[in-house]
């Protein structure tokens, strides 16, 4: 599942499936990408982090953490209300 978030001035793309990884790099090209954790999202994101070490959570891949394996849309309404999600990244 993936939704993104059209508002001036960039679009966040915010992944939620784990098996994403290898699409990541492409995604980034819309705009930031926030990408759930796992193995395959995490390789991804440190080739990201090291090809592009001057990007941050504004212009570049963010990986954030989900309790158990929850489905997609339940990832996002279990997020704390008004606090950051647990998260790595340049």
């Amino acid at each position: 599942m993936l939704i993104r978030m059209r508002n001036a001035p960039y679009t966040v793309s915010v992944v939620v499936d784990r098996g994403y990884g290898p699409c990541i790099r492409e995604l980034l090209e819309t705009g930031p990408v926030w990408v759930i954790e796992s193995a395959t999202n995490r390789e991804s994101a440190q080739e990201i982090w090291a090809a592009f070490p001057d990007r941050d959570h504004l212009n570049g891949v963010t990986v954030f953490n989900a309790k158990g394996d929850q489905p997609p849309a339940q990832i996002l309404i279990d997020q704390p209300k008004g606090k950051r999600l647990g998260i790595d990244g340049n």
